[in-house]
């Protein structure tokens, strides 16, 4: 780490804050680091000195760590912040990324770890351990998914329908959508109509998300779908059906 980083540790508990503050100031002696052990500490620190990056815990009394990083981001946009936490809550983690945290580490890292996190974040780039990858991967899968869905090329489908189409489906037309369909294809598309999401479904259904979202792709396929709003279109449109 260069040695004229100035670096602030914001952390209720003293051990902990000086803690980390006597690991660092072994690694890199000529780093300047300071301590603030509220929140209001620390906003008198950073009116006092041009802070490059603040390792911040989360859960403190009166003003958390999500409070310091929202003074932070209006009052020192230049100043960087990086949770230091024990909590791997999902709830917590989304709201760190929520307020545009640079990074999230968790205090039972090592040293090297600690400071390679430090250094990723001062470059300008972004730091979140692999555990906070991991809380978040089956939602990212989703997410994934869906957005390879919306955006699925026209190309190589049958445009059994054009675009104009989609909103004037007669009774014949949707009796042929029932045949170019499986079953299972046709299961998804009402629970699609149903605003279900696609873990939803493959719970619901007991099969995997990657094999909903085959469905899917094979349902864009075969009536040239360009995107979910026409599929939800179809699929009310054939229950409608049904139900008549």
């Amino acid at each position: 780490m260069k040695d004229n980083i100035k670096l602030l540790i914001i952390d209720d508990f003293q051990l902990s804050a000086l803690g980390t503050k006597a690991i660092l100031t072994d690694c890199s002696p000529g780093c300047e680091i300071f301590t603030a052990f509220s929140v209001d500490e620390a906003i008198d620190v950073l009116e006092n000195h041009d802070i490059d990056i603040v390792l911040c815990d989360i859960v403190m009394p009166e003003k958390d760590g999500f409070d310091a990083l929202r003074i932070i981001k209006n009052d020192f946009p230049n100043t960087k912040l990086i949770f230091l936490s024990i909590s791997d809550d999902k709830e917590t983690v989304y709201k760190a990324l929520a307020y545009g945290a640079d990074g999230y580490q968790f205090k039972d890292v090592t040293k090297d770890v600690l400071i390679d996190s430090i250094k990723t974040v001062i470059k300008g780039n972004k730091y979140f351990h692999q555990r906070v990858i991991n809380v978040l991967y089956d939602d990212l899968h989703e997410f994934a998914i869906l957005k390879l869905d919306d955006s699925s090329s026209s190309a190589n489908k049958l445009s059994y329908f054009t675009s104009q189409d989609i909103n004037s489906i007669g009774s014949k037309n949707l009796t042929k959508i029932e045949e170019l369909l499986t079953d299972r294809e046709i299961e998804i598309m009402e629970m699609i109509a149903n605003n279900s999401s696609t873990k939803e479904i493959a719970d619901k259904l007991k099969i995997s998300i990657f094999t909903v979202s085959t469905h899917r792709k094979n349902i864009y396929a075969k009536l040239g779908l360009e995107n979910l709003t026409q599929m939800r279109k179809l699929a009310r449109d054939l229950m409608m059906k049904n139900v008549g």
